[in-house]
C-alpha cells in the first residue's frame, strides 16, 4: 500500500534579495511535473513511487497555508548537472539530492486553506497556536485517515466550484 506525504514548499529569496513566494515556486515545478528533495528533506529516503503526494505551500505570501495540488509520485532521479538552479536563475536553491517525477497531477483550481482542516488532522499539535511547527522539514509523512481528510476537503471544493459554475451557465 502506498504512503502519503505532505510535500511542504516555502517562499524564498531570489538573486537581488526579494522575496519569492512559495506559489510561484510551486508552480514552476508542478509546470514541469516536478518536486526537488533536497539532503536537510525528512523523510526523502522513504518516498517511492505510487506513493500519494499532497502539495502544501508555507510562507506568507500569496496562497500561503494552503494546498494547491495533489499527485503520485511517479519516478525519483537524481538531478542532472544542468538542474542546478533548479527553481529558476533567479531564486536562491540549491541542487536538490533527488527529484520526484509525478506520474499523476492534479492542481486544484481553488487552494484549500489548510486551517479549516487542523482540528480533524492527527499530525497537527494539540495546541493550535503551534500547528506551523508541524509543517517543518519539507516533508512530512502523514497516515491515510489525514490523506482522507484533506482528499475529502479537495472534494467539497470541487463540488461547490462545480454548483457554481453550473449556476452561472442558467
Amino acid at each position: 500500500m502506498p504512503n502519503n506525504y505532505l510535500l511542504i514548499g516555502s517562499d524564498a529569496q531570489d538573486v537581488n534579495n526579494c522575496l519569492v513566494s512559495a506559489y510561484e515556486i510551486c508552480i514552476r515545478r508542478l509546470a514541469r511535473n516536478v518536486w526537488p528533495l533536497y539532503r536537510g528533506t525528512r523523510n526523502r529516503n522513504s518516498i517511492q513511487p505510487t506513493d500519494q503526494c499532497i502539495i502544501y505551500l508555507a510562507g506568507k505570501s500569496n496562497f500561503a497555508q494552503t494546498i494547491v495540488a495533489f499527485a503520485e509520485v511517479g519516478k525519483i532521479r537524481t538531478p542532472r548537472k544542468d538542474e542546478e538552479l533548479f527553481d529558476g536563475a533567479d531564486v536562491m536553491t540549491g541542487l536538490p539530492a533527488s527529484v520526484i517525477g509525478f506520474s499523476n497531477l492534479d492542481v486544484l483550481p481553488i487552494p484549500i486553506r489548510m486551517h479549516s482542516l487542523l482540528d480533524f488532522l492527527d499530525f497537527t499539535p494539540t495546541n493550535p497556536a503551534k500547528w506551523g511547527s508541524a509543517m517543518q522539514g519539507g516533508c512530512r509523512r502523514i497516515t491515510q485517515h489525514d490523506f482522507e481528510i484533506i482528499l475529502n476537503a479537495k472534494q467539497s471544493e470541487t463540488s461547490k466550484l462545480a454548483g457554481a459554475e453550473r449556476a452561472m451557465r442558467r
